[in-house]
């Protein structure tokens, strides 16, 4: 699984990585969540003023199992971790341990 941000260089986006990684061959592994503080609608790219995730075509967007927006919760991140993973999601987050 990777967590990709939208804006990571000058040079090369998060969206850039994802398309990469389907013109390298990658069609079911890893499942990316994108995450940005830029906003959910794209200043850039085919699609401007589109939600960032309709900038990759339809077979590069089934990479990606979700996408946030910064600032996010805990628990929808750990929630779309578990997704990514196949595993159940927690019913609760517990971050910083009892000292029992």
């Amino acid at each position: 699984m990777l967590v990709l941000d939208i804006a990571l260089a000058d040079e090369v986006n998060g969206l850039e990585v994802i398309k990469k990684l389907w013109e390298g061959g990658l069609r079911e592994k890893p499942r990316v969540i994108v995450i940005t503080a830029l906003g959910n609608k794209a200043f850039r790219g085919p699609r401007t003023g589109r939600p960032w995730v309709e900038q990759l075509n339809e077979h590069e967007r089934t990479l990606v199992s979700a996408f946030f927006e910064k600032p996010y919760g805990w628990h929808a991140f750990l929630t779309a971790v578990a997704k990514a993973a196949n595993v159940e999601p927690p019913d609760k987050i517990k971050l910083i341990p009892d000292n029992e």
